[in-house]
């Protein structure tokens, strides 16, 4: 059985990645990485298998990336221990095996590793490779906010916020850590915010600040942050009633398949006129066209 948090957000397991954001065009390029690699050095190795893993399609070589992520962790390198642990969990260059892949992120959560920490408190959440235990999965998730990492505190205000069988609800520890990933750019974590703010959960009830934590959601290009913020602009709940703003929220929502605005905006758009709907698609058009509207990476570096 999922947790709470995935099935309201749907959001499957997402594994993160470390990296250096280091690239490497010809093979000639990775020549005197190699050479450090081909000697031990564990930190070459370990970028050596970045390298390969994400190089353009054409020169990227899973296997080698797994060969030198496996030499590196193998000396202990944490970065290339969460590495692995994301290839075996995604099937990536080797089977599939969640088993191996938990036993890895162990090894690199145990030296600190952020984004392994949050790895396995997903793998602790969902039961992946160990059995399910969301009392671990907090305490991995917490480890990793403690240390800045975004997703590990995304992930810990969402446990708060929903709880979960045998985890209790405080919503004032939801509201510090989906601030503090808000603040590092995480869409989602806005629109809790603003979901917050609205409802009064954990914090002073307060229309303005709900509004404003929407918008800043929205213009990231999180589906539900746009529904609300289009919601609001539809009934008036900003103030002043704006049907073409709203349009232009909800038809951006709604091109991301979320139902909410999908039904919002064919109930609204029964009282519009054509000129009001072809100005709101247009301004999305726009927004589209000026900012982009990207879905978040399965793997990401630090």
């Amino acid at each position: 059985m999922k947790s709470k948090t995935a099935r309201y957000f749907n959001l499957g397991l997402v594994f993160f990645f470390c990296s250096l954001c280091v690239s490497y065009g010809a093979e000639s390029d990775i020549e005197p990485l190699k050479k450090s690699a081909e000697q031990g050095d564990s930190e070459a190795q370990y970028l050596l298998g970045k390298a390969y893993y994400s190089a353009p399609d054409a020169s990227q070589d899973m296997a080698k990336a797994l060969m030198w992520f496996t030499k590196s962790a193998g000396h202990g390198n944490a970065k290339a221990q969460n590495n692995l642990g994301v290839m075996y969990l995604n099937g990536a260059g080797v089977e599939k095996n969640e088993t191996e892949a938990q036993k890895w992120f162990a090894k690199s959560a145990s030296q600190g590793n952020a984004w392994a920490q949050n790895n396995l408190g997903l793998m602790n959440a969902e039961g992946k490779g160990i059995p399910k235990d969301i009392h671990a999965a907090a305490q991995w998730y917490r480890k990793a906010a403690e240390q800045g990492q975004a997703d590990g505190e995304l992930h810990l205000a969402e446990l708060y916020y929903f709880g979960d069988e045998g985890f209790e609800k405080n919503f004032s520890e939801a509201a510090k850590w989906f601030a503090a990933a808000s603040a590092q750019g995480k869409a989602s974590a806005s629109n809790m915010l603003g979901v917050m703010y609205e409802n009064g959960h954990g914090l002073s009830r307060d229309i303005d600040q709900a509004v404003k934590h929407y918008q800043a959601g929205a213009d990231r290009g999180n589906a539900r942050a746009q529904s609300n913020l289009g919601r609001l602009y539809f009934t008036g709940g900003v103030g002043q009633k704006n049907v073409v703003i709203a349009e232009k929220w909800l038809t951006l929502s709604a091109d991301q398949e979320e139902m909410t605005a999908i039904k919002l905006r064919r109930e609204m758009e029964a009282g519009m006129t054509p000129e009001q709907i072809t100005k709101g698609r247009r301004l999305a058009s726009d927004f589209l066209s000026h900012i982009g509207q990207k879905s978040p990476a399965a793997v990401q570096g630090n």
